[in-house]
């Protein structure tokens, strides 16, 4: 019973430099308990082998299992039991998974600066911290700082938070985040150097206008496999 209080406890462990363990995340719903129209309503377990659609060969098989298991990454967001690899990625998913990202490394990061510092290893925050990426320096991030998003989507305070606690802008320059449309790949492109760019990680080029699922979960994990590694040579 105390080693199942004190796991209910945590938000996530951390077992190794490059290695995450995450709880099984909470369905969201609003304060009047209905669910958000993009949010399960079943809670997810944070196993790639929940897909029904998604085999070990499949190309970006082993870049979600690592985003899910490893990193604790909710990569599908909109469903409980499907991936849709081939899906065009949008800016909502944009917003839950970069968020999720972000707070996990931020995390991982004061306690990689703890660990060294414990053991009599001073090192810079800087060297190690996130980058940003704000592509309107004027916009100030505030509640409700997009004009067509509302309390009951689920992905609107994790769209304001990037802007508040990570400049990270996915928005347009109208205050809107579009969030059912496409994510705009070179902004999405420029965002995630912007974010890792201490790490030695190099996206290649992407020529196509939009941009699937599994080809962003492979590219983000990449850039935390990355990050980690930046972050175990500190």
């Amino acid at each position: 019973m105390k080693y199942l209080i004190s796991i209910l406890m945590l938000t996530w462990c951390y077992t190794s430099y490059g290695q995450l363990e995450s709880p099984i995340p909470v369905t969201k719903t609003t304060k009047d308990n209905t669910v958000c129209n993009v949010c399960p309503t079943a809670k997810l377990s944070l196993d790639v082998h929940k897909y029904t659609d998604l085999e070990p060969q499949d190309a970006c098989y082993q870049a979600v299992q690592s985003l899910e298991e490893r990193y604790g990454v909710n990569v599908v967001p909109c469903s409980p039991t499907t991936y849709d690899s081939k899906a065009i990625m949008t800016n909502a998913m944009l917003v839950q998974m970069m968020y999720t990202s972000c707070v996990i490394l931020t995390d991982l990061q004061k306690m990689v600066i703890e660990e060294k510092l414990k053991k009599g290893t001073r090192i810079s925050k800087e060297k190690s911290e996130l980058g940003s990426y704000d592509p309107n320096d004027h916009m100030a991030y505030a509640d409700n700082q997009y004009d067509d998003t509302k309390a009951t989507d689920c992905y609107e305070k994790n769209a304001e938070d990037l802007g508040n606690e990570y400049n990270i802008n996915i928005g347009d320059a109208n205050n809107n985040l579009n969030a059912t449309k496409p994510i705009d790949v070179v902004k999405t492109l420029e965002m995630l150097a912007a974010l890792f760019n201490k790490t030695a990680y190099k996206a290649p080029a992407y020529t196509k206008k939009t941009m699937t699922k599994g080809a962003f979960a492979i590219l983000l994990n990449n850039y935390l496999d990355s990050y980690n590694e930046l972050l175990g040579k500190l």
